[in-house]
């Protein structure tokens, strides 16, 4: 439908759109991987023919590279909520990684850098009682974090689209081959509930985030008619329920909504969790 819509504007506005389609497997293993690199190969030379530019090897390996410091300071930036007192909100976080999808990776990095200089400096704002961690479905709107912690729990963690998996993991890369070690690592990194094969690394994620950050509940927000996170929520509340791990599920619409009923079940699961 996405690509359908983008074609439709391409034509109404009689200039030549990007338009490129790929199939990614539901699966991670050799014969998935090889695939998804000859998609990716497809998506190059689409890239090539349409801005005129080729794009060679050497090109790819600097991109990544630049991509990979910029998932440095991102843990930097994740590394303030393991404080006692953390000087960063999760709200604050996620805006601050959200930005990296929002203008040249090369101007996010300089940006990010001065933040980290600025941070290291600040002192924290104000006691929290409760640590949190945000798991499920895409979410890009930080007033939805603010609305969690306006209701007392900061958010130290999470595991959704644009938060920490966004620019987690490092890409470590054949230098021969940099199309197959991305294909490698898009599929084979703790994903969304998309991945058939996949759970088990999430849950995993997500067990070890809890100890790190010291969480001391997870909320489980999955949005509306996102049918994945809607299963995957209960498998997740069970685990954590078995793990002696406090936990709220959530459902949300895509524009912020119900704020206030969000926050009466927010507070309520706070004062559960300082009893």
């Amino acid at each position: 439908m996405v690509y359908s819509n983008w074609e439709m504007v391409s034509k109404k506005e009689g200039k030549k759109q990007f338009l490129h389609q790929i199939d990614a497997p539901r699966m991670c293993n050799e014969s998935s991987a090889k695939y998804f690199s000859w998609d990716l190969e497809d998506l190059k030379k689409a890239l090539e023919d349409y801005t005129g530019t080729e794009i060679t090897n050497e090109k790819l390996r600097a991109s990544v590279d630049t991509y990979n410091e910029a998932r440095r300071l991102v843990k930097q930036l994740y590394d303030l909520h393991k404080a006692d007192e953390p000087v960063v909100s999760g709200e604050e976080t996620l805006r601050l990684t959200l930005a990296a999808t929002e203008m040249p990776i090369e101007e996010y990095i300089g940006l990010l850098k001065s933040y980290l200089s600025y941070a290291a400096d600040l002192k924290p704002k104000k006691t929290w009682p409760v640590r949190v961690m945000v798991v499920g479905s895409a979410l890009d709107d930080p007033e939805y974090i603010k609305a969690i912690e306006d209701s007392g729990c900061l958010v130290v963690a999470d595991m959704h689209t644009f938060g920490l998996r966004f620019l987690r993991d490092e890409i470590v890369y054949d230098e021969n081959d940099v199309l197959g070690s991305l294909s490698s690592y898009y599929l084979n990194r703790s994903s969304c509930p998309r991945m058939v094969d996949g759970s088990d690394a999430l849950h995993e994620y997500v067990l070890k985030a809890v100890e790190e950050y010291r969480v001391d509940g997870v909320i489980l927000e999955k949005l509306s008619f996102c049918d994945k996170w809607k299963t995957e929520v209960a498998v997740f509340s069970d685990i954590l329920n078995k793990a002696g791990i406090p936990n709220l599920q959530l459902e949300r619409d895509e524009q912020m909504s119900a704020q206030g009923q969000l926050g009466i079940r927010v507070e309520a699961f706070r004062e559960m969790l300082e009893n």
